[in-house]
């Protein structure tokens, strides 16, 4: 164990190369790690760090504790939210040696508030972050940015390890249960004001509404989605955003429901009055950085019961399907009584393929995508819906799992079939 001040971070920075730099929108910085992903965010680490710290519970009374330095957005944050002590741990030379150029560094350093902790040995490591989570830190906040496991599971396995399982198990800080509460007075004053997406009253009435997933296929539609878009509603999965805002094309509602992050970094500024849909165990990195509305809903499904909750919210989500699409489409079926077409759902038919926007499948972190469970799912799930009645198809050429389903009426695959 190392305890840094800034002159030991300064050696540190000699010894170890520091991440890029780049601009953010807003005149900040970030910096692009070796897996492609950005520390922070690519439009606002400032106001990103501020609600993080919000959201956790951060105040004059409290201890937190910062699972990686970043460059220093979320310490800073801390502590001007008054935090009467901050412990930051860091195992990554090349992200301490960045944080060393940034402006505010020596101020940081020299807070008597703040410790500044690196290690280098994995043993030593855990140990510590046992030490801090059964004692001092055990009812603390808790933050963190969500490349800092994978950015640490080369030099120290068992800690990353570690972090995951804090992360996935906490009941504050950056682990998701944090930030319910904050979100259940966000749902209760956005319900409140719009009937725009209130899923109780079929607030799109019978428009038809296109489902766009992040497979192959969304790329080839495209054009198509631009040119019509104001002939439907359009439904998002997190995934599909990239490639639709970069095409000009904004969604009335993103869903999101599972740890996936392809663009975490990358939120798009047009997305900032764009509602976000999730369930608990999103990625909340994700969720808690989303710029827009954010709106709480209860997943059901096979194992999948709805929990007890008391605040304000749309209603639950069919889950349980393997792919966000399944969930996607429930939200769609809530809020419109209209066609309901897909895009972007190819769910591997092809085998090894891109998603939408170029993004590797391969690329993405501890992502073991069971395409076969999912075709078998979403597809009983579309039988469901068209026994009721509901006219389920595609947007542009159907994919091989959804054109071999039986259909009890006929099916509209197009848009100009479904007007």
């Amino acid at each position: 164990m190392q305890r840094l001040d800034l002159g030991a971070l300064r050696r540190v920075a000699r010894e170890a190369d520091a991440y890029p730099l780049l601009s953010t929108r807003e005149g900040a910085q970030s910096c692009r790690l070796p897996q492609g992903q950005l520390l922070h965010s690519a439009y606002d680490p400032w106001s990103e760090a501020r609600r993080q710290v919000r959201e956790a519970g951060v105040g004059p009374s409290s201890r937190p504790l910062l699972l990686g330095a970043g460059l220093g957005y979320q310490a800073v944050a801390c502590l001007e939210a008054g935090a009467k002590a901050l412990r930051i741990v860091e195992c990554d030379a090349r992200c301490l040696s960045t944080l060393a150029a940034m402006p505010w560094a020596g101020e940081l350093l020299r807070d008597p508030r703040v410790e500044l902790l690196h290690f280098k040995d994995d043993a030593g490591f855990t140990s510590l972050l046992t030490r801090l989570f059964e004692g001092e830190h055990g009812s603390q906040p808790l933050l963190t940015l969500s490349p800092v496991p994978r950015l640490w599971e080369g030099r120290a396995p068992r800690a990353a390890n570690m972090v995951r399982d804090i992360l996935s198990r906490r009941l504050n800080g950056y682990a998701q249960e944090a930030s319910l509460d904050w979100n259940r007075e966000q749902n209760r004053r956005f319900l409140e004001t719009s009937a725009e997406l209130n899923l109780y009253s079929g607030a799109w009435r019978n428009r038809p509404v296109v489902v766009a997933g992040a497979g192959p296929g969304l790329d080839r539609d495209l054009p198509e989605l631009l040119r019509t878009r104001e002939e439907f509603r359009l439904v998002a999965v997190n995934a599909s955003l990239a490639p639709l805002l970069g095409a000009g094309i904004v969604p009335d509602l993103c869903v999101a429901v599972d740890g996936m992050n392809v663009i975490q970094a990358d939120l798009p500024v047009r997305a900032v009055d764009l509602p976000l849909l999730w369930i608990p165990g999103t990625n909340h990195g994700f969720v808690s950085g989303w710029p827009g509305p954010r709106i709480l809903a209860l997943p059901v499904g096979p194992g999948l019961p709805p929990a007890a909750w008391e605040g304000a919210m749309p209603g639950f989500l069919q889950s349980g399907m393997g792919t966000v699409i399944g969930p996607a489409l429930d939200a769609a079926s809530q809020l419109s009584g209209g066609p309901l077409l897909l895009s972007g759902v190819d769910l591997g038919s092809a085998g090894e393929r891109l998603y939408a926007g170029r993004v590797r499948r391969q690329a993405v972190a501890s992502v073991r995508s069971d395409f076969a469970y999912m075709r078998r799912q979403l597809g009983t799930f579309v039988q469901e819906l068209r026994m009721k009645g509901r006219r389920v198809g595609a947007f542009g050429d159907c994919p091989d799992w959804l054109a071999e389903l039986h259909s009890p009426r006929p099916l509209s695959c197009s848009m100009e079939e479904s007007a």
